[in-house]
This record gives structure tokens, C-alpha cells and sequence, in this order.
């Protein structure tokens, strides 16, 4: 039995998947997003460190996770390993210092949607 290819998603010039195989491609990266959403799923609701949400971008998402929070202001890590396409947002880019109110309409629309729905559950194939 041959051994399966896996990718490193945190490298950011890990191979093309359409070129590769994409069963290959989108396995690993199921398992990394399933576990990076769910240590965020496990936040309280609200702004808290750690928190991942993400903005629709084209045909996709770009993720965002909150890295320090001020008095009015949150820093966000742009979370491009977490998109296949690796989208960033048109307002958030490749992340920075934004305020508070910005920020907390994305999580609490984020917090809703998984208290409804149930949350991410994988990437989806």
C-alpha cells in the first residue's frame, strides 16, 4: 500500500490542490480546521483572545483571529491558513488593530450563527 501524501497548511507554499489530487489535499486540512475551530468554539460568547471569526469573500471566507484586546481596540491575525483560496477581508486585509465595535459584529454574527446552526463543522466538501 502506497503512502499517503499529507501537506503542511501552515506552510504558505504548500502545493497546488487542484494539480495534486484534491482528496489528498482537503483530508489534512479538514482535520486542521476542525481542530483550530473548535479550541475557538470553546470561547465564551463575545470578544476573547483566541476567538476565530470569518467574513464571506468572494465564492469563500477569510478568517480572523482575535490576538490581544485593548480598551476600545482588538488586534486581529489574519488566519490565512483556515481558506483554501487564503481570501482576505476588503476591511480587516492581512489583519492589524481595528476597534471594538468593528470586530464585534462579525463575532456576535459568528455566535449566533452557532448557536443556531451548531457551528463549523468542517471545510466543506
Amino acid at each position: 500500500m502506497a503512502k499517503e501524501k499529507t501537506y503542511d497548511f501552515t506552510d504558505p507554499n504548500h502545493p497546488n490542490p487542484l494539480m495534486n489530487g484534491w482528496r489528498e489535499y482537503i483530508r489534512p486540512f479538514n482535520e486542521y480546521f476542525k481542530q483550530q475551530m473548535a479550541v475557538s468554539d470553546n470561547l465564551p460568547d463575545g470578544l476573547h483572545v483566541g476567538k476565530i471569526f470569518s467574513t464571506n469573500v468572494a465564492d469563500g471566507a477569510a478568517y480572523y483571529q482575535i490576538e490581544k484586546l485593548y480598551k476600545n481596540l482588538v488586534q486581529l491575525v489574519w488566519r490565512w491558513e483556515l481558506s483554501l483560496d487564503k481570501y482576505a477581508d476588503r476591511h480587516f486585509g492581512k489583519g492589524g488593530i481595528f476597534s471594538k465595535s468593528d470586530v464585534e459584529k462579525y463575532v456576535s454574527q459568528e455566535d449566533t450563527l452557532k448557536r443556531v446552526f451548531g457551528g463549523k463543522k468542517e471545510f466543506g466538501v
